[in-house]
This record gives structure tokens, C-alpha cells and sequence, in this order.
């Protein structure tokens, strides 16, 4: 079928129409998510999995820290802390222990005193980073806004960055298994 204009409604085909209609059915329920979240039984305001609220409330706020909102929407606005406690529910015992214990020394600091703790802390930083990076980046507000990628495009061929400052990143210890 084609894609033909009648009047000012102009007409579409029919996968188009149930896509349209699955997304406004769809909407309601998945806003407030970040997308890699599944959505709560129910249709229930998201809840951790394995933070305390309060812990949740913290990581959003150290996300923030990490990519603040500016002329595009930040980590808090993308939901950064929901993926961070998806990955970390998943995560062994052992590696959820230890973002619990970093995480511990920011409990009451004020925005300096936690700026500084974060300079201070590299594993539990670089681990932060990763996973708020990561969380940002596969949210719709970082691909979408961000980034500018609709999703509508196949790439062949991708070369990489190419700015000489980013040539020389490792990933951090603790995402590649090591201690």
C-alpha cells in the first residue's frame, strides 16, 4: 500500500498505523523508565533492585556529577541510576559489596565534599563513570538528543574516534575482570 496524501490527514499504510498506535499505548507505561529497564509489575513507579532508596537517590545525584544537564538533558534526566541498579543486581556479590562500600563515603557530603571524594576514589570513580557513561549513552535522551542518532540508519563501516586523546583510553580495571 502506498504511502498517498488525501486531504490534510494524508494516509498511511498499515504497519505504520500499528506502530503509532503501539507507541501511545506504550508511552504511558514506559515514561520515567530508561529504556534497558524492564518496566515494573503492574505499571509500578520504578523501584530498586538493589539499592535502598536512599542509595538510589545518591547514585542519581553522583551521575549527575558525572554528565550534568546542560544544553541537553543530563544523567538524572535520563535515568542514569535505574541502569545502575539493573547492572548492579546482576552483578556477583563481591563487585555489589564494593560499589556499596564507595558508595558509602558519600552518605550527608555536601556537592564539594562529594566532587572531591570522587577525585579521590579512582576505582569506585572509574566504576561510577563506566556505568554512568554506559547508562547515558544507551538512553534514548543520549542517543536521541545527544548524540542526534534516530536509529533509522545502517552503518557498514565504522571507523572508530579518531581524536588523538582518545586513542590512548584503556578501559578501567574492574570492566575487563581485573583487580
Amino acid at each position: 500500500m502506498s504511502d498517498v496524501k488525501a486531504g490534510s490527514l494524508g494516509r498511511i499504510d498499515r504497519r505504520e498505523a500499528l506502530k503509532r498506535v503501539g507507541t501511545l499505548a506504550a508511552a504511558p507505561v514506559l515514561a520515567g523508565y530508561h529504556p534497558l529497564v524492564p518496566v515494573q509489575e503492574g505499571g509500578a513507579p520504578w523501584t530498586p533492585r538493589f539499592f535502598d532508596p536512599r542509595e538510589a537517590e545518591m547514585v542519581a545525584e553522583l551521575a549527575e556529577r558525572i554528565i550534568p544537564e546542560t544544553e541537553t538533558p543530563g544523567a538524572k534526566a535520563a535515568n542514569v541510576h535505574q541502569y545502575i541498579d539493573l547492572v548492579l543486581s546482576q552483578d556477583t556479590e563481591e563487585s555489589q559489596q564494593a560499589f556499596r562500600g564507595g558508595l558509602e563515603r558519600f552518605a550527608g557530603a555536601d556537592e564539594a565534599r562529594q566532587v572531591a571524594l570522587l577525585r579521590e576514589g579512582r576505582v569506585f570513580f572509574d566504576q561510577l563513570k563506566e556505568l554512568t557513561v554506559d547508562g547515558y549513552y544507551k538512553s534514548e535522551i543520549g542517543m536521541k538528543e545527544e548524540l542526534g542518532f534516530e536509529g533509522r540508519s545502517f552503518v557498514t563501516v565504522f571507523d572508530g574516534c579518531t581524536h588523538e586523546e582518545h586513542l590512548k583510553w584503556m578501559p578501567s580495571k574492574l570492566s575487563r575482570g581485573e583487580e
